[in-house]
């Protein structure tokens, strides 16, 4: 979410102190994605990565960037957080 923060932060500016942030917040996206999969099969480790990117990045758009967010995105954030919610759940 902060490398998406650096990288648009970088088209706006051009400053390469944000595109060199970029590089290193995606390393380490990468790196602790691979610390999650420790605990989580492949499949839902994912599907909450992919959800909560979604989440963190339309809030940092609003909190940063001052994007507006409609009712449909949060809709949507409201419908990832349930879906985590039902991932996790126990099955047993």
């Amino acid at each position: 979410m902060m490398g998406l923060s650096f990288a648009k932060k970088y088209v706006l500016t051009h400053h390469w102190g944000f595109f060199i942030a970029t590089l290193v917040a995606f390393l380490l996206v990468g790196f602790f994605f691979l610390q999650m999969m420790r605990y989580e099969d492949m499949g839902i480790a994912n599907t909450i990565w992919a959800a909560l990117s979604l989440i963190i990045s339309v809030i940092l758009g609003f909190l940063i960037f001052h994007e507006k967010i409609s009712t449909l995105q949060f809709a949507g954030i409201f419908l990832c957080l349930i879906g985590i919610v039902l991932i996790q759940w126990p099955t047993k």
